[in-house]
C-alpha cells in the first residue's frame, strides 16, 4: 500500500499554524489518547495563511504533529474517517477573523516504519533517533489515517484516503513517503 504525508495546498512555507494554550493538556489527549473528548482548541495563523486560504484549504500545517482538517473534511468523508480519528473543534484565528476546523486525535496505530532500512541515530542515554525514515509498503492492518506504533508524531495517509479527499473534491496536498521498492 502507497502511503503519503498530509500537506496544506497553501504554498508558502510560513502557512502554519500553533496553538494556543495548555501544551501538556494537548500532549496528554493527542499523544497518550487519553484526556477529556469534549476537548476544545485555539490555534493561530501564521502569516504563510490569510482568511482567502484558509477558507480554500481543508488541512492545516501545524507546529505541532496535530492533523487539523476543515469542518468540511468531516462533512463530506467524516463518518469514516471516524474509524481512524476522533475529532475535536478547533477555532483557528487569522488576521482577526476566526474559523472552524477540526484537530484529530489519530487513534490507529501501525507499524509504519521499516526499523531495518531507517537510520537512526544513537543519543547519548542510549535511545535511537529515528533521522531517516523508510516505511514499509505492507502493513498489519488497513487504514485511511495511522500512526506508527512507536514514532507518535509520524502520522500516515493511505492511497485510499488520497482517493477518498480527490472524489471528494477536498484540497490536501499528499506527498508520497519513501517507500522499499
Amino acid at each position: 500500500m502507497r502511503i503519503y504525508s498530509l500537506w496544506t495546498t497553501v504554498e508558502d512555507p510560513a502557512a502554519v499554524v500553533d496553538f494556543v494554550g495548555d501544551a501538556r493538556r494537548r500532549s496528554v489527549l493527542f499523544e497518550a489518547a487519553t484526556g477529556d473528548d469534549q476537548a476544545q482548541f485555539q490555534a493561530r495563523a501564521q502569516r504563510g495563511y490569510t482568511p482567502q486560504t484558509l477558507a480554500a484549504t481543508d488541512f492545516l500545517t501545524a507546529s505541532t504533529g496535530v492533523p487539523i482538517f476543515s469542518t468540511r473534511v468531516v462533512d463530506r468523508i467524516g463518518d469514516v474517517l471516524r474509524a481512524d480519528a476522533t475529532f475535536f473543534p478547533c477555532t483557528i484565528t487569522c488576521q482577526g477573523e476566526q474559523f472552524s476546523f477540526v484537530a484529530a486525535r489519530i487513534d490507529t496505530r501501525a507499524n509504519l516504519i521499516d526499523e531495518s532500512a531507517s537510520v537512526f541515530r544513537q543519543l547519548s542515554d542510549g535511545e535511537r533517533s529515528l533521522i531517516k525514515p523508510v516505511y514499509r509498503s505492507e502493513f498489519d492492518r488497513d487504514f485511511l489515517l495511522a500512526r506508527d506504533h512507536h514514532e507518535l508524531f509520524d502520522l500516515a495517509a493511505s492511497e485510499r484516503f488520497r482517493q477518498l479527499a480527490n472524489q471528494n473534491g477536498l484540497a490536501i496536498a499528499f506527498l508520497p513517503r519513501a517507500q522499499p521498492d
